[in-house]
C-alpha cells in the first residue's frame, strides 16, 4: 500500500499516550501535520523535521496537505472538525463521540458518502484480538444461546487530566457518553442485534454538571444486558457473557496495553476454565491499519460510523429521560 499522509488534530494526554507512540509502527502512515493551539514541540521532537504545525484548525483546512485527519480533540469539537475536514476533501477518523446528536451523525455520514470519503469512529475495541476472539466463540455457538451480558467499566476521571469533561456542553455528558458508549458499541458489535427496553439511572454529584455513575439495562435479541459504569472509582473493566451451555469472562476487556485473559467455561465440564491470553497492545494499530486498507483499496465501509450513530441515538434517548 502507498503511504497515506496524516494530520493529528489535538495533542492532549490521549494522543500523547496512545497515538503518537504508534505512528512510526505503521509503515503505510506518514504524520506530516499537527493541529493544536497549545502544542508543545519538545513532546514530539522526533517529528519536528517532517511535519507542519497549525495553531488554527481553519488554517489547516485552507493550507494543510494531509489526506487523513485523526481527530483527538475535546468532544465538543468533534462534529465541527469532522464536518470541515470532510468538506475540505479529507478522510477522517474521529475519536468517540463523533457528535452529540443523531442528527449531527446523519449529517456527517451523508457528507462522507456524497463526497466518497472514508469516515470512521474511534471504537478501537472492535480491533482488539480478545474481543474478536469472543465474537468468534459466539458465532460458533460454543456457549450455546447467549442470555445475559454484563459489563463493568470503572475509571477515575480527574479535572486535572480533562477539565472540559466536567461540563456537559463541552463533553456531551458524563461517564455514560464517555465510557458507556464503548460498552454499547461492544454489545452491538458482538450481537449485531437491535436494542429494546432501554432503561438507565444516572448518579450526579452536587459539584458536577455530568453524571459520575450510570447503570443501564436493555435487551438485544432477547439477551439481557446490564452496564455498570463509574468515572469516580479505581480502574476496573470486566465483561461476562452467559450462555445456555457456558460462560465467557474477561477482565480488563477495555485495555489496549499488555496481555488480557479470556476465561471460557462450560456447564458440562466441572474442570478449570480454559484460559486464553491475548496481546492487545496493537489494538490502535489494528484500527488504523484497517482504515488505511479501506482507503488504499477504495473500499468504503461505513458500518462503524453507522453503529456509532445508533449508539448516540440511544445515549440521547436515555439522557432525555434523566
Amino acid at each position: 500500500m502507498k503511504k497515506t499522509t496524516l494530520a493529528l488534530c489535538g495533542v492532549g494526554s490521549f494522543a500523547r499516550r496512545r497515538i503518537l507512540p504508534i505512528i512510526d509502527k505503521i509503515p503505510q502512515l506518514e504524520l506530516i501535520e499537527i493541529i493544536d493551539p497549545n502544542f508543545n514541540l519538545p513532546e514530539t521532537q522526533e517529528y519536528s523535521s517532517v511535519i507542519s504545525y497549525f495553531s488554527s484548525f481553519e488554517k489547516f483546512c485552507i493550507s494543510g496537505e494531509a489526506e487523513l485527519v485523526y481527530i483527538t480533540s475535546p468532544n465538543y469539537l468533534h462534529f465541527y472538525q469532522t464536518l470541515k475536514s470532510l468538506e475540505s476533501g479529507r478522510h477522517v477518523l474521529c475519536e468517540k463521540p463523533i457528535a452529540f446528536s443523531g442528527i449531527d451523525c446523519e449529517i456527517l455520514i451523508s457528507k462522507a458518502t456524497k463526497l466518497s470519503l472514508h469516515l470512521s469512529v474511534g471504537h478501537m475495541l472492535r480491533f482488539s484480538p480478545a474481543i474478536n476472539f469472543i465474537k468468534k466463540i459466539l458465532l460458533e455457538g460454543k456457549i450455546g444461546s447467549v442470555n445475559r451480558i454484563e459489563i463493568t467499566f470503572n475509571y477515575m476521571l480527574s479535572k486535572q487530566s480533562r477539565s472540559w469533561a466536567f461540563s456537559k456542553s463541552l463533553s456531551g455528558g458524563g461517564c455514560f457518553i464517555d465510557a458507556g458508549v464503548h460498552c454499547l458499541d461492544i454489545i452491538r458489535f458482538l450481537t449485531e442485534g437491535s436494542f429494546e427496553n432501554l432503561y438507565a439511572k444516572f448518579g450526579y454529584t452536587a459539584k458536577d454538571e455530568v453524571e459520575r455513575e450510570a447503570k443501564c439495562s436493555f435487551t438485544v435479541s432477547n439477551v439481557e444486558c446490564f452496564l455498570d459504569i463509574s468515572s469516580n472509582k479505581d480502574y476496573l473493566t470486566s465483561l461476562v457473557i452467559t450462555g445456555s451451555e457456558g460462560k465467557i469472562e474477561i477482565e480488563n476487556f477495555a485495555a489496549t496495553w499488555g496481555f488480557i485473559n479470556v476465561k471460557l467455561s462450560f456447564n458440562c465440564n466441572k474442570g478449570l476454565p480454559q484460559n486464553y491470553f491475548f496481546d492487545v497492545s496493537k489494538t490502535y494499530i489494528n484500527q488504523l491499519n484497517s482504515l488505511l486498507q479501506n482507503i488504499n483499496s477504495e473500499s468504503f465501509d461505513y458500518q462503524i460510523v453507522k453503529d456509532a450513530y445508533e449508539n448516540i441515538k440511544i445515549i440521547e434517548q436515555l439522557y432525555s429521560k434523566n
